[in-house]
């Protein structure tokens, strides 16, 4: 009887050891919330490649640092037309960072965190008043140049129909704004001779 007693518990871990302790275990455990939470899950079926995922992060950068720029500038600028020009250009970036920022989240893009550049914005915080306005309108036409350059590309080579959508929607109000840098002036318009009287 002894000799039997022993052969079972025996039996029973030679059995059970090619399976694992832990799968049989783990049923009667309770469940419990994973410390260390999965990515979220990615959507196998999005068009969204490499060059589209590039087009999407680097696009949000720049939206981000010059949408900081902007609003800098548009307390800082002498004359009114330069200050209207950033705070327009400001809004539209806004609203251009909330849908593309919408798309990411629909592709399961991931996006890292917004960060501005310190020296660009110690340099146009430190900039001479006398020439703030004209640098500024030098450098929104070249970044509105780039932004046309990235929609008109993005336009024809992407693969995926909502970042065609959203390239050929935003292309023509980039263009509108580059034509309103060109006809803005850096400086004060000079005031009216004073009349003499005959």
């Amino acid at each position: 009887m002894k000799i039997r007693v022993f052969i079972l518990p025996l039996f029973f871990f030679a059995w059970a050891a090619p399976l694992g302790f832990a799968q049989l275990v783990a049923p009667v455990l309770p469940d419990k919330p994973a410390l260390f939470p999965s990515d979220p899950p990615v959507n196998e079926s999005s068009s969204v490649n490499r060059r589209d995922r590039h087009f999407v992060i680097n696009t949000l950068k720049i939206y981000h640092n010059e949408t900081v720029i902007a609003r800098l500038v548009a307390e800082r600028a002498i004359t009114r037309e330069v200050g209207a020009l950033a705070r327009q250009l400001a809004a539209d970036l806004d609203a251009a960072t909330g849908e593309l920022r919408a798309l990411a989240r629909d592709k399961h893009i991931i996006l890292p965190e917004p960060r501005s550049k310190a020296g660009d914005l110690k340099k146009w915080n430190e900039k001479d008043p006398k020439t703030i306005d004209a640098d500024y309108i030098d450098r929104v036409k070249k970044v509105l140049d780039d932004l046309a350059n990235r929609y008109e590309k993005a336009a024809k080579t992407s693969r995926d129909p909502s970042i065609v959508a959203f390239a050929e929607k935003l292309l023509p109000a980039v263009r509108e704004q580059r034509q309103r840098a060109d006809r803005t002036s850096p400086s004060p318009a000079p005031e009216p001779a004073a009349k003499t009287n005959q």
